[in-house]
C-alpha cells in the first residue's frame, strides 16, 4: 500500500520522525516512472528472445537466406521502384540490344544483368538519388541505384522482378520462366534460388 507521506528523517535516539507530504503530481510521476521501467524490462526480454530465436533458427545457414532478409524494407523499396520505373527511348534501345539471340525471359534477364556489369561502374558516392534515368546517364551507381535501374529494364521487357535489401545491400529477385534468380549487379552475382 502506497503511503501519502515520504519519511525524510527518523531519529534513532528519540524516535522522532520528519515527513514530507507527497503531492499528487509527485505520485503521478512515480507511477509513470514505474510503468516506463516495466516497459523497458519487457521490451528487453522480448528483444533478447527474438534475437536468440533468429540466431538459433538456422535462417543464416544456406545461400538462400539472402532472399529472406530485409523483406519489410524491400516492400517499401519496390513500391518506390514501381513509381519511378520509367525508361527513355535510349534505355529501351539499350535493353533491346542485349536480347539478341534470346528466346526466353531468363536469357533476356541474364543478358541485361551481364551488360549492366560490363557498361556500368559501382560508385557509392551518390546514394540519395535512385532515379533510373539519372543512373543510366551517369553509367554508375551504388547497389540500390543499380537495382532500380535493372528493375526498370526488366519491366520494359515484361519480366517480373522485385528489389530485395538487407541492412547494407540491395539486389534484384528476377522471376523468369517459372524460376527465381538473384540478379546482383554490384556483386556480380547471378544465381537461381532453389525452393
Amino acid at each position: 500500500m502506497m503511503t501519502k507521506n515520504k519519511i525524510i528523517h527518523r531519529c534513532n535516539s528519540c524516535g522522532a520522525i520528519e515527513v514530507q507530504k507527497i503531492t499528487p503530481k509527485q505520485r503521478a510521476w512515480h507511477v509513470v516512472k514505474l510503468i516506463l521501467i516495466c516497459l523497458m524490462i519487457t521490451t528487453s526480454i522480448f528483444g533478447t528472445i527474438g534475437i536468440y530465436s533468429f540466431l538459433t533458427s538456422g535462417d543464416l545457414k544456406d545461400g538462400n537466406s539472402l532472399v529472406n532478409m530485409g523483406e519489410y524494407y524491400a516492400g517499401i523499396v519496390n513500391i518506390r521502384a514501381d513509381l519511378t520505373s520509367q525508361a527513355t527511348s535510349e534505355m529501351i534501345n539499350f535493353a533491346n540490344s542485349t536480347e539478341l539471340g534470346c528466346s526466353n525471359q531468363e536469357c533476356k534477364a541474364k543478358n541485361l544483368w551481364s551488360q549492366l556489369i560490363i557498361d556500368f561502374k559501382y560508385d557509392n558516392s551518390t546514394r540519395a538519388d535512385v532515379n533510373p534515368i539519372k543512373t543510366f546517364s551517369r553509367k554508375q551507381g551504388d547497389c540500390k541505384q543499380m537495382s532500380f535501374l535493372y528493375k526498370t529494364f526488366l519491366k520494359t521487357e515484361g519480366i517480373s522482378s522485385r528489389i530485395t535489401c538487407d541492412n547494407s545491400h540491395c539486389w534484384v529477385l528476377v522471376n523468369a520462366d517459372n524460376k527465381t534468380f538473384i540478379g546482383d549487379i554490384t556483386k556480380q552475382r547471378w544465381q537461381e534460388v532453389k525452393a
